[in-house]
């Protein structure tokens, strides 16, 4: 278990006791306010799990939408189409 979700959960924890505070006093806001907090945390429980379940994206990897060429991207946007250097149309600075 990461630390994201065991805050997120003492945060859901917290919630609770304000939303039962709430209720045994009669004190409408601390128990809403107890439900939202308590909704946080278990949303960010959920959050951290996904997290950890996410693979890490690798730099070395190639793009699948970009391909491993961006030079020849960015020159083409450039204007240049890469034929007459990195520095745009006519490959002067």
């Amino acid at each position: 278990m990461n630390t994201d979700k065991t805050k997120a959960q003492a945060k859901a924890a917290k919630g609770k006791t304000k939303e039962v505070a709430g209720k045994a006093t009669g004190d409408k806001t601390t128990e809403y306010k107890g439900k939202a907090e308590k909704h946080v945390g278990k949303t960010g429980a959920v959050l951290a799990d996904i997290n950890d379940e996410s693979p890490q994206h690798d730099n070395k990897q190639k793009d699948a939408t970009h391909g491993s060429d961006d030079s020849a991207v960015l020159a083409e946007l450039n204007g240049d189409g890469g034929k007459n250097g990195k520095n745009g149309k006519n490959g002067k600075k």
